[in-house]
């Protein structure tokens, strides 16, 4: 046993190191701002989704008041539909 644990030992005495990696660092590059200044916006949008053999396409409307609310009003075309998202802080209803 104290054989083998020495055979062991030797072998792992043995490894060879690493060697140090080449090339430069690379250059920090942050994420770019990813919030709205603050006060109220108005977006008017069209839509369009298809997936298969369901289409369906509209209007819509994202009304924000950053950084922290924003209502997202979307209508199906011909009036058949309309739907809305409402998000305030971190609740979404």
């Amino acid at each position: 046993m104290k054989r083998i644990a020495a055979m062991i030992l030797v072998a792992a005495a043995c490894t060879p190191t690493a060697a140090p990696l080449k090339g430069v660092l690379a250059p920090d590059r942050s994420l770019p701002v990813l919030s709205l200044p603050s006060g109220h916006r108005h977006i008017v949008f069209k839509w369009d989704y298809q997936e298969g053999d369901i289409a369906a396409r509209g209007d819509g409307s994202v009304r924000s008041a950053a950084p922290d609310s924003a209502r997202l009003d979307f209508f199906l075309g011909g009036g058949l539909g309309a739907g809305a998202a409402l998000l305030i802080g971190d609740s979404l209803r």
